[in-house]
């Protein structure tokens, strides 16, 4: 995180290493980090880490914002199969994205409450 806020480009090959590690808060980091300075030479890694964690914890989701960054359409196809796999399917994201989601939202007790994060990611991969 420090690289990010003394801006030190030179720090990326060194932050590099730490997307392979099993510590949540250093793979975070890191792909923030490779995000904030645009290198995008890890995009197959961090795909990789997409695929291994899905939207189940801040990992991530940061991998899918780095990917909608940097990754290509094969990427964003993968994305969007995982959140067709996960999300209700009472909800459309095609028609009446609003009314679909609301009816949704009233209607269930157990709700997932990233319902409305993945209509948005659905909305920009689109």
């Amino acid at each position: 995180m420090r690289t990010t806020v003394l801006n030190m480009t030179d720090a990326i090959e060194l932050i590099k290493p730490f997307l392979n590690s099993e510590n949540e808060f250093e793979q975070y980091n890191s792909i923030y980090a490779l995000a904030y300075f645009d290198d995008n030479t890890e995009v197959d890694t961090i795909y990789q880490i997409f695929k291994k964690n899905k939207f189940s914890n801040k990992v991530g989701r940061i991998a899918v914002s780095f990917l909608l960054k940097f990754g290509n359409r094969t990427h964003l196809d993968s994305i969007m199969e995982h959140i067709s796999d996960i999300k209700p399917k009472e909800v459309s994201f095609t028609d009446n994205v609003t009314e679909s989601i609301a009816s949704y939202l009233y209607n269930n007790k157990k709700i997932d409450a990233n319902i409305i994060y993945y209509a948005y990611l659905t909305r920009i991969i689109h």
